[in-house]
């Protein structure tokens, strides 16, 4: 209850309207069911949270899925999905074949969202040669840019849910990566049957549920931008034609 609490709270200080919809720890499932469908079909909500653990005779699972994409505000899987297409996935990554493999403006390139209790941030960074700052940072930002208007391809996305759900299995391949895996589940209240649920929502995900994610989360103009260097970096205009950028030289510096 605090926790809920607190996120009321947090609304008010940033200025959205929040309502809190308390339901009986009795409430059956296909009440609850109805609610959501009146949540996804009410104009005036835009966006609404199912504070889980919900009680036992509830599957979180299904009541998870029935929220209608557009108004996750959580959006944790589709994020999650994305950024494995945008920056988090390594070399098949956008920002890794285009910043690193194509131009050779960066060392390495990789972004993330950092997961918390509350709100959470969105994180890009790089290494680079001081002579390569502006066109690294310049791309880098109108990579973002696409991205949250366009969002993945369908190939992007197939090749994204491929790599995690590899990589999940081997995050629980031992005890310590089982106790990792529920000492996560107990701090984020996650349900208790979430390791099959995020298999499944993994599965589910598509294109415009990551591009609806992004936009819903991800405002461009509003990044940070942090240098360390001699000089600060100039944000330049880059064409639309990103595929014609010229291959760079061999980086051997640090910005």
């Amino acid at each position: 209850q605090n926790y809920v609490n607190m996120k009321v709270k947090d609304c008010a200080e940033v200025g959205f309207e929040s309502t809190l919809i308390h339901l009986d720890a009795n409430t059956s499932e296909q009440d609850l069911l109805d609610k959501i469908a009146e949540l996804n079909a009410a104009d005036g909500i835009d966006g609404y949270i199912v504070q889980l653990p919900l009680p036992k005779q509830i599957d979180e699972t299904r009541v998870t899925l029935a929220i209608d994409p557009i108004k996750d505000v959580d959006g944790f899987c589709p994020e999650n999905v994305g950024n494995m297409v945008l920056g988090g996935g390594g070399f098949a990554s956008i920002l890794t074949d285009e910043v690193r493999q194509k131009r050779g403006y960066v060392y390495g390139i990789g972004s993330g969202f950092s997961a918390m209790a509350s709100g959470g941030p969105f994180q890009v960074s790089f290494k680079t040669a001081n002579e390569n700052a502006d066109d690294a940072l310049s791309l880098t930002l109108k990579l973002i840019d696409d991205f949250v208007e366009s969002g993945p391809t369908e190939t992007q996305l197939e090749e994204a849910r491929t790599s995690i759900l590899g990589s999940f299995a081997l995050g629980t391949a031992d005890n310590s990566d089982i106790i990792g895996q529920l000492g996560a589940i107990g701090f984020y209240d996650l349900p208790l049957d979430y390791l099959q649920w995020f298999n499944q929502q993994v599965q589910n995900v598509t294109t415009n549920d990551i591009r609806e994610a992004f936009q819903r989360h991800l405002v461009p103009a509003n990044l940070a931008i942090i240098s360390i260097g001699p000089q600060a970096p100039e944000v330049k205009a880059v064409g639309d034609d990103l595929q014609a950028g010229e291959q760079g030289g061999v980086v051997d510096g640090e910005k």
